[in-house]
C-alpha cells in the first residue's frame, strides 16, 4: 500500500456514501467505498484492510456489526 491515507466506506445508501467520499477526497483520503459487505470480504482479507474503516451498521444483506465481528475473528484466527 503506497503511503497515501486510505479508508474503506462500507454503507448501502449511495447518498451518504457519495457524500463521505466527496468529503474526505476532500481532505486528502483516498476512498475505497463498497455498497455491500460481502464484496468487501470477497476483496479484503483482514491484514488488507486499510487502518480506516467506515461502517454502516444496518444494511440489508450483513449488518456492519456482523462484519466487524467477521474481521476481528479472522484477524485473530492469522497467525
Amino acid at each position: 500500500m503506497d503511503s497515501k491515507k486510505i479508508i474503506h466506506l462500507i454503507d448501502d445508501d449511495s447518498s451518504i456514501q457519495n457524500s463521505l467520499t466527496v468529503t474526505l477526497r476532500d481532505y486528502g483520503y483516498t476512498v475505497e467505498g463498497f455498497t455491500d459487505p460481502r464484496d468487501f470480504l470477497k476483496k479484503f482479507k483482514p491484514s488488507e484492510c486499510a487502518e480506516v474503516i467506515i461502517l454502516d451498521l444496518k444494511m440489508p444483506k450483513m449488518s456492519g456489526l456482523k462484519l466487524q465481528t467477521h474481521l476481528l475473528f479472522d484477524q485473530i484466527k492469522q497467525p
